[in-house]
């Protein structure tokens, strides 16, 4: 049984002088951190949920809790899951859950891997420990490579588990790579150039070894994908316009406002990341809402490959973009379908 339980909540409601047209949407983040929730509160801040018609939204973020929220999806709690990890909604699939991949939560999840300058390669890896927070999509790539250059996670190379104090914090990640602390670093493409100036190899570029690969995705109910569109149409509409905003350098003032008003940014080390982890997210927002399909299909491919879900799971059966294509085309978005 599902339960929200350490969960933080922000409530829109309807005003008394209008007629909702639509039932109350409860939407959801696994994480209680600002960059995950900054999309629904921008939507709620700036009215984009009113202006298409959304009166009564309810947005939940779960205590860094990957399986509650995905849980809570399955069972018809939450009526929209915004940045599940995209491995979890596709075991979920597999085992017959009634949800649905229906935009991306950002246009791609790329990364380059450097490692301490003693390595010439991820085979450089072999009888070595990693020192791993979660198993995210970043560690579900890693592992990929790892056994693409020959060698067999948790056994060629050892595995332990960490629990940081924060879950975003690239100076400390920074600081430990450069003290030998920890062998690998990884970093965005428009962060590379400072590591390779410093010596530092590279042991895997992502971009260049994958398809534009999504790491969290936007997933909705079967029972709002098939008997709610309209609802989910408005909602995407939202979250476009939402996008949009973030992406919009002028508006970093109102959003840093925005995202104190809503409780976060209350301990020095998110204050000093604010502007890295906002050029992180800003830079990787689909403005457009177009969602790479290949990039779906790679993630499947990888837990095909992993033996983690089977055949049953394919690009046709996870994905309904129907909704997305409408609230791209009532918006003005020519886009390319695939």
């Amino acid at each position: 049984m599902v339960a929200f339980s350490k969960c933080s909540c922000w409530l829109q409601t309807p005003s008394t002088r209008k007629v909702t047209l639509h039932s109350r949407l409860r939407i959801s983040t696994a994480h209680d951190e600002w960059n995950h929730v900054v999309l629904g509160l921008v939507a709620m801040e700036k009215g984009y949920f009113r202006e298409e018609g959304l009166e009564d939204v309810e947005l939940i973020a779960f205590a860094n809790d990957e399986k509650a929220q995905v849980e809570a999806l399955i069972s018809g709690l939450i009526d929209i899951a915004m940045d599940p990890l995209i491995h979890r909604v596709l075991t979920a699939q597999d085992k017959g859950a009634d949800i649905y991949i229906v935009a991306p939560r950002r246009k791609m999840h790329s990364f380059v891997i450097f490692g301490q300058k003693w390595m010439k390669s991820i085979q450089d890896l072999k009888g070595q420990t990693l020192h791993i927070k979660e198993d995210g999509e970043t560690i579900q790539q890693l592992k990929h490579i790892v056994r693409m250059g020959g060698l067999e996670w948790g056994t060629d190379v050892k595995i332990v588990h960490t629990t940081p104090q924060f879950m975003h914090d690239p100076v400390y990640s920074a600081k430990r790579f450069l003290s030998g602390e920890r062998l690998l670093l990884n970093v965005l493409p428009w962060e590379a150039e400072q590591w390779s100036n410093r010596g530092y190899p590279i042991l895997a570029d992502t971009k260049k070894l994958f398809p534009p690969r999504q790491d969290r995705v936007v997933v909705a109910t079967g029972k709002l994908v098939n008997g709610r569109q309209d609802t989910l149409t408005a909602f995407l509409k939202a979250y476009i316009k939402a996008s949009r905003f973030l992406v919009d350098r002028g508006n970093d003032n109102e959003t840093r406002a925005l995202v104190e008003k809503a409780g976060f940014l209350d301990n020095d080390v998110d204050r000093d990341n604010f502007p890295t982890i906002l050029k992180h997210v800003t830079n990787r927002l689909a403005t457009d809402g177009s969602l790479p399909v290949e990039g779906v299909a790679q993630a499947i491919r990888e837990q095909r490959e992993a033996g983690n879900i089977s055949d049953r799971v394919s690009v046709e059966k996870v994905l309904r973009l129907e909704p997305l294509h409408q609230a791209q085309a009532k918006l003005g978005i020519e886009v390319a379908q695939s």
